[in-house]
């Protein structure tokens, strides 16, 4: 699993670093069931986040030794009936890691991707026979930089969107509804209120 930085260098693992605001911008608008799990979670972005926003929630990361696909249902460490995946998958293997996240079962799962990833053949098989539900948009570009390093001055390189999938009740849900999120100002300016703000499952 390799990425590259914003020169063109191979990073190993995937290794960037999720915005927070974009994890924010998520859970501001989107009714998120249960307990929440990361499976790639780098450095706990988005498991903190979660954690403020007063859901339980669990990290893990091949990194730490624990693969995804070895999974063969929920974490064990997750009890309630409701659970659900939200991750910044490793994008060399996003497709495969959507996939075998869907056979989990989860309540939800959503995931940070590229809206590329509505392109290809392959893609579409998934998007298209599955419950793929719902695209929150990101109104601007997102920059992704590797972990540990200073987040780089420059604008967003790359257009992304969380792309949401439920469980078996939507049945095939077609066609999927297509949303925007908030800016990262608009964020910052909401999120204080956040407990109140209007949100959709």
């Amino acid at each position: 699993m390799m990425g590259k930085d914003l020169a063109g260098r191979k990073v190993p693992g995937d290794d960037y670093t999720t915005p927070a605001w974009a994890v924010k911008a998520l859970f501001m608008a989107q009714d998120v069931p249960g307990t929440v799990w990361d499976p790639a979670c780098g450095s706990g972005v988005i498991v903190r986040v979660a954690h403020d926003m007063r859901h339980e929630s669990r990290g893990t990361d091949i990194k730490g030794g624990c693969d995804l696909f070895e999974f063969t249902g929920r974490h064990p460490r997750i009890t309630s009936e409701d659970w659900s995946i939200v991750t910044n998958p490793p994008y060399s293997i996003a497709t495969q890691f959507v996939a075998h996240t869907l056979k989990l079962n989860p309540t939800m799962a959503a995931f940070l991707l590229r809206l590329s990833f509505l392109e290809g053949s392959t893609r579409r098989d998934l998007l298209f026979n599955t419950r793929f539900y719902r695209l929150w948009v990101f109104p601007s570009r997102i920059t992704m930089y590797p972990d540990g390093q200073e987040k780089p001055k420059n604008s967003g390189t790359a257009a992304y969107g969380w792309f949401v999938w439920t469980r078996g009740q939507f049945q095939v849900c077609h066609p999927a509804q297509v949303c925007w999120l908030r800016t990262e100002k608009e964020v910052e300016k909401d999120f204080p209120n956040w407990q109140n703000l209007p949100r959709i499952y």
